[in-house]
């Protein structure tokens, strides 16, 4: 079965779903863009939507639904467009992609679980971006497996100028524990331990420049991939530890960053 699109629907108009309609307003020509969001002030400043609602029965009709909201929130509108018997494709934006798919699974939803692996600290609309997408890898889980459905969202990610990443959900969550998520928690925490700015170097300031995103939406993903985090967290831990423990000298330590480099794959 081929797709085609005549409406899309952004449901979230943060600084992923903002990019995204700005990015498929500017490319595809011909087609209804609708931004729905719960904040007025959003919408009113998302300029380059073609219709704004809070409404999720105005995109009932829709061919494809882009669902860019916390993780949480994402679960509870699959039931609601279950209950709705939308026909069209549903794609998510989410940070941790298990518990998503798993829900979608279990509805008779036309869904694919995605990821951008994009996005800054900064907050809507400021951070909208037309080119917040372009030559990142955007990952996607095929919990339906229907290959005209991945097709026709590979085209769209294609579009914004991201490339399409083909992953199993687990495998997502695993790596992204140790890329992104514990990362932001690390940060955090540094960020509120200190208490004198003016000790806080460049490398300091860069590293905790990601403690600054929004903590809503990395409550959903903390909740979400707990035991990757934690599993995680204690590999990092037990390799610090061997490093204060065992470090006796400065070619130990530079023995010790090599091999780990020496390590790495692509």
């Amino acid at each position: 079965m081929e797709y085609s699109l005549k409406k899309i629907g952004i449901v979230g108009l943060g600084q992923i779903g903002g990019s995204i309609a700005m990015a498929l307003k500017e490319k595809l020509r011909g087609v209804h863009i609708t931004g729905c969001d719960k904040d007025n002030n959003i919408l009113y400043k998302a300029y380059f939507v073609d219709y704004k609602t809070d409404n999720l029965s105005d995109l009932k009709d829709h061919d494809l639904i882009i669902l860019s909201i916390p993780v949480l929130e994402i679960i509870k509108l699959l039931d609601t467009f279950s209950k709705m018997r939308y026909q069209g494709i549903i794609l998510d934006t989410g940070s941790t992609k298990k518990v998503v798919c798993e829900k979608a699974n279990g509805l008779k939803l036309k869904f694919v679980g995605g990821h951008p692996l994009a996005g800054t600290e900064k907050t809507a609309p400021e951070a909208w971006d037309v080119n917040l997408f372009k030559g990142k890898p955007f990952f996607i889980c095929d919990v339906k497996k229907d290959a005209s459905v991945i097709n026709l969202v590979s085209k769209v990610i294609n579009v914004i100028g991201a490339y399409p990443v083909l992953t199993g959900p687990e495998e997502h969550d695993r790596m992204l524990a140790l890329t992104s998520h514990l990362p932001y928690l690390v940060s955090l925490v540094f960020r509120k331990n200190s208490t004198n700015k003016l000790f806080e170097g460049p490398g300091f300031r860069s590293f905790t420049r990601i403690a600054y995103q929004s903590p809503e939406m990395f409550a959903d993903i903390i909740l979400t991939n707990k035991e990757n985090l934690v599993k995680t967290f204690k590999v990092i831990k037990s390799q610090i530890d061997y490093l204060i423990n065992n470090l006796n000298n400065k070619e130990d330590f530079i023995k010790w960053v090599k091999n780990h480099e020496n390590n790495k794959t692509q």
